[in-house]
């Protein structure tokens, strides 16, 4: 059996809700973000070994700012949203990675397949307050609108309670 590893995959509210339905949390070919060995290894100083749930939420935070990339740059704005989950390593393939938008981080790996609901541990949102604003038009505010996210902290969600985010959601 292959080892699990924790991801954390951008998404938006409005795609995750719209592909949950089908069994889908985030399709395939997408990029995500996780720590792995390697990252690990890289984050060692001499005998001092790093902190797992640092690396972790470093990881977290990464999506959270692809998220925000993408909702902002396709000029739908909206709630960033992170979907942790733990997939088997052969889901992850690190061929193919990048950044088509030149401003987001580069994903660590790229989903070999769909990410199903069953394989989602939880969420991390934007509260409704944190909504980023569709349509920006300059570079400018593309980069305040960016770092304005960054110092918004996401909300968590289990898994369980996906139906309540969505119609959550639907009722705004």
């Amino acid at each position: 059996m292959s080892k699990l590893v924790r991801i954390y995959a951008p998404s938006a509210l409005d795609e995750l809700a719209a592909d949950w339905p089908r069994g889908v949390a985030v399709p395939g070919g997408d990029g995500v973000f996780a720590v792995t060995e390697p990252a690990i290894h890289a984050a060692t100083t001499g005998e001092t070994k790093p902190d797992l749930e640092e690396l972790e939420y470093d990881s977290m935070l990464t999506a959270a700012h692809n998220s925000a990339v993408n909702l902002l740059i396709s000029g739908r704005g909206g709630r960033r949203v992170v979907v942790a989950a733990d997939v088997p390593e052969g889901q992850l393939s690190a061929d193919g990675t990048s950044d088509a938008t030149g401003v987001g981080a580069r994903p660590d790996y790229v989903l070999t397949s769909d990410l199903t609901t069953a394989q989602v541990v939880s969420f991390h949102v934007d509260a409704d307050d944190a909504t980023l604003p569709a349509g920006v038009e300059s570079a400018e505010m593309l980069g305040i609108l960016l770092k304005a996210a960054a110092d918004c902290d996401l909300l968590w969600y289990d898994v369980s309670e996906a139906d309540e985010l969505f119609s959550y959601r639907s009722a705004r």
